[in-house]
């Protein structure tokens, strides 16, 4: 084999192993990405499950105050 035979080989090789990584990094960017975008979004769920309980506390304390100003 040839010293520019083994030097191509080596170079597609390598431009294999490049690609082979970028495709891993960008695969692990997206799957990260993707658990950010999930966590968000429980976070937001959370957040206003929350808020809806703590407007009914509101509402039964404003029942509770009026039932009282009634008796």
């Amino acid at each position: 084999m040839s010293i520019i035979n083994e030097g191509k080989e080596s170079i597609i090789r390598r431009r294999k192993l490049l690609k082979r990584e970028e495709r891993e990094e960008r695969q692990e960017r997206e799957e990260r990405e993707q658990r950010e975008r999930e966590e968000r979004e429980e976070r937001e769920e959370r957040r206003e499950t929350e808020e809806k309980e703590e407007g009914r506390e509101e509402e039964g304390r404003s029942d509770f105050y009026t039932c009282d100003r009634r008796a």
